[in-house]
């Protein structure tokens, strides 16, 4: 086997960890933290002649304030199912509707919410770190399938993949903890 194939094994592997971690920082924009931020919603689904498409494909998501989203769909007949959409999002956000564009006033977290905010951030973060310690294992479970490599570059391949895996841990328990922080902030 070639240093240019082994090389790809290094390369793909990273390049699957960098997807997970996409992954998580995605699911974390869409966990509330107190404050309001277009995220949260502009992924909703919303039924516009007959497709279900993002809110964010037909609609303008803007923050009026800390606590406020205002959503203005481009076109007007759109407001109801738009409505409809983001109460059966349930997410606990309930949009107030005047007829041309919709304010969401996010509710104030009790400590209580806070804390299970936090749980599903833990739970994410032990999802991601599973995900990349099984791009670990089918790697090196690749490389031992592999005919013609020494055992010496094996294991230095090896460990290649695990300092990669740990450099990509860190960074997810890194996120984490600075999410952790912003839920807990008041």
């Amino acid at each position: 086997m070639e240093n240019e194939e082994l090389y790809s094994i290094i390369n793909n592997s990273k390049i699957e960890m960098e997807k997970y971690l996409l992954v998580l920082k995605k699911k974390f924009s869409h966990i509330r933290a107190g404050k309001a931020h277009t995220s949260m919603i502009e992924e909703i689904k919303v039924e516009y002649y007959g497709s279900i498409i993002p809110l964010k494909k037909i609609a303008n998501i803007s923050i009026l304030d800390a606590i406020t989203l205002i959503v203005q769909p481009w076109e007007i007949t759109t407001l109801s199912n738009i409505n409809k959409a983001i109460i059966n999002a349930n997410i606990g956000l309930m949009p107030s509707n005047n007829g041309e564009l919709l304010h969401i006033r996010l509710p104030f977290l009790s400590e209580e919410g806070r804390k299970e905010l936090v749980k599903k951030v833990k739970s994410e973060t032990e999802k991601s770190k599973i995900d990349i310690r099984n791009v670990r294992k089918n790697a090196n479970k690749y490389l031992k399938k592999v005919k013609g490599i020494s055992k010496d570059i094996l294991k230095n391949i090896e460990d290649e993949i695990q300092e990669l895996t740990n450099v990509y841990i860190k960074n997810i328990e890194n996120i984490s903890k600075l999410k952790e922080k912003e839920i807990l902030t008041v």
